[in-house]
């Protein structure tokens, strides 16, 4: 019978509006009870027989279980607590005094050390094994009466880490609990370096453990600047992988198995295992850290597949940190590098595609719109957020690999961080100049007065993600970058070329607009649709995917032309994805036009320009740069929406 895979249990998003993080300081475990390893396998250890020290026995393990990582306080090795617990039995604690010839109470300090396994107890039994490593590690392993006999006073692995504190006689050193002022007896005559080794192997000895809380919530750790973070592997992400915008720096870990609870979780997602992506916050705030978090808590990978999965959350250093499952790289990289020419023959292949965009927008929806429960009071109602995403392009859109070896992986949206949350009766009343935004992928109303972020703008770069997603379905990642190129010829009000999907352009005398600029669709992003109809390879799926794009995302908002909402789009990509299921030759059958497709040119929209964006054509004198608009007579210029209207947007 196969294990039941435990489910993470988070907060609806639509019954807290603050989720505070459980705080849980190490130590993480102060009794004998570590899980079963099957992540781990104990007979790869040195084997304690071939080594006349457990000393030394202990040097090679943490030699070897530390890997590579340069993140350990420049010590370099470590050693989970896990492998003492499952290799320190009574036999080698007792072979180890026989050996050293101590003259003590073996089997009285065997007793003790463990008694949790031997009674049940009603208060946590003190522990030892720790001391004992320490204590082998220094040679000393005789002195271990003094702590697991040494009565009150006496130290125990609940105690650690002891604080190194400057001693009586200048330039001497003193162990002491944090709590007390002298050092303890079990010290005694012990010389200064000797304390300066113990101090130093309490923190290789006792690394953290990562996991969720009891009751599967995200758990925050406290960690100590000292403390060693198990990586046993660590690489660097180029400036292409990552994973974080402009928000902070990530790296990926490989986390020592015995020193992560993750293994379920993981398997829960469908997500293969191995190393983790760690994302370190630029901004130390706790505010900032706190909105970011709760963003990841509400929407993540349990809550829909392809939304990015919080596993964990620390502080170290002064820094906040989070960690995710690591992906393989992003869509862009994945498109770039990993299959840089689709191969449409694959009907497999076409229709993960379909399901990859049908779940994207299925997320997207999510939180967009929060379920509500219909119980609630109409207080309630309107307490209800509504959420943003804010920074939709390929590369916040990751691609992991299955653990199932025959997936092709999932797409996921990630850096939630940006995410925004408003209450219903306000949503949408974001200040224009404080919007984060993807440059390529920014809407028109980024730069129109009175222009507020909505939905509507997750919308539109959802709709500049999939038209670059079938550039590269059809014509590969060169037909992508092509499309790029073609976006920059035309002159912003930047000064400069721009990839952006909408131009700026001078109003003519026969507009009829008191309006001195017109938002456009780019002719490169229409003309660039049309060649997509009458490519070769194009097929029905194609087609009718273009026409969403080009009628009910890429849309210059005005008095009457809207985008389209996300539940009416995911209805759309369901259909189309059940298509694809139910029919091969839907989204395989080669069907361009018979006749070639002529250009939808796109109508103009009145443009009345905010303040920033006024600034920057002043700024950049591009009046005369700029290109004038050529009015269709038989289709007049979009009126714009009063700036209350853009207000208002919902």
């Amino acid at each position: 019978m196969a294990t039941p895979v435990p489910q993470l249990e988070l907060t609806r998003p639509d019954e807290v509006i603050s989720v505070p993080i459980r705080v849980r300081s190490f130590p993480l475990r102060a009794s004998k009870t570590f899980p079963n390893t099957p992540h781990f396998d104990l007979d790869s250890l040195p084997k304690y027989e071939k080594f006349k020290k457990l000393g030394n026995w202990l040097r090679q393990c943490m030699s070897e279980q530390a890997g590579t990582s340069k993140d350990n306080n420049n010590i370099g090795t470590f050693l989970p607590p896990a492998i003492l617990d499952r290799l320190f039995s009574k036999e080698v604690i007792e072979r180890e005094l026989e050996k050293e010839d101590c003259g003590l109470d073996t089997a009285n300090i065997v007793k003790i050390m463990f008694r949790a396994d031997e009674e049940e107890l009603e208060e946590e039994a003190k522990t030892y094994f720790t001391i004992f490593a320490i204590l082998a590690l220094l040679e000393r392993v005789c002195d271990v009466s003094k702590f697991v006999e040494g009565g009150d006073k006496s130290i125990c692995d609940q105690d650690l880490p002891l604080e190194l504190q400057p001693g009586e006689d200048p330039g001497s050193k003193e162990l002491r609990r944090k709590d007390e002022s002298q050092q303890s007896r079990c010290f005694h005559r012990w010389r200064d370096h000797e304390l300066e080794y113990f101090d130093n192997y309490q923190w290789r000895l006792r690394v953290p453990t990562f996991g969720l809380n009891p009751d599967k919530t995200l758990r925050h750790y406290k960690l100590h600047d000292r403390d060693i973070l198990p990586w046993c592997e660590e690489h660097s992400v180029s400036q292409q992988e990552v994973m974080s915008g402009g928000y902070g720096s990530v790296k990926k870990v490989k986390i020592h198995p015995l020193c992560h609870e993750y293994h379920e979780t993981l398997k829960a997602i469908n997500v293969s295992g191995g190393l983790f992506a760690v994302k370190t916050l630029k901004d130390s705030d706790d505010v900032t850290f706190q909105k970011e978090v709760n963003s990841l808590k509400k929407f993540n990978g349990m809550v829909h597949d392809h939304l990015v999965t919080l596993l964990g959350t620390f502080t170290h250093k002064k820094q906040f940190n989070m960690i995710f499952p690591s992906a393989e790289c992003d869509v862009e990289n994945y498109w770039k590098k990993i299959n840089p020419s689709p191969n449409l023959e694959d009907i497999e292949f076409v229709r993960w595609v379909s399901r990859q965009c049908r779940g994207i927008m299925e997320a997207i929806d999510i939180i967009h719109n929060p379920k509500r429960p219909t119980t609630l009071s109409q207080e309630s109602q309107e307490a209800i957020l509504y959420g943003r995403h804010g920074d939709i392009k390929p590369e916040n859109i990751l691609w992991f690999k299955s653990s199932n070896e025959a997936d092709r992986g999932i797409w996921v949206i990630s850096d939630l961080g940006l995410t925004a949350f408003n209450r219903e009766i306000s949503r949408s009343m974001v200040p224009n100049k404080s919007i984060l935004y993807t440059p390529g992928y920014r809407p028109p109303e980024c730069d129109i007065k009175g222009g507020k972020i909505s939905r509507a703008f997750d919308i539109w770069t959802l709709g500049c993600f999939y038209l670059e997603m079938l550039c590269w379905l059809l014509g590969g990642w060169q037909l992508k970058e092509d499309f790029e190129t073609e976006r920059c010829k035309a002159v912003f009000i930047t000064g400069s070329g721009s990839d952006i999907f909408f131009d700026l352009q001078l109003s003519s005398g026969d507009d009829k607009t008191n309006e001195e600029f017109i938002a456009i669709i780019k002719p490169q992003v229409s003309e660039m649709i049309n060649d997509l109809h009458n490519h070769q390879d194009s097929t029905d799926y194609v087609h009718d995917f273009l026409d969403i794009i080009e009628d009910d995302m890429l849309v210059v908002l005005s008095v009457d032309r809207q985008r389209q909402r996300s539940p009416e789009l995911l209805e759309r990509l369901d259909k189309m994805n059940q298509k694809c299921i139910d029919d091969v030759n839907y989204c395989t059958r080669k069907t361009p036009p018979p006749i070639r497709r002529i250009v939808r040119v796109s109508t103009g929209t009145e443009a009345r320009l905010n303040d920033n964006a006024m600034k920057m054509v002043e700024k950049n004198n591009v009046r005369s740069r700029l290109s004038t608009h050529v009015p269709r007579p038989e289709k007049p210029v979009h009126k714009s929406m009063r700036e209350e209207e853009l207000r208002n947007l919902k």
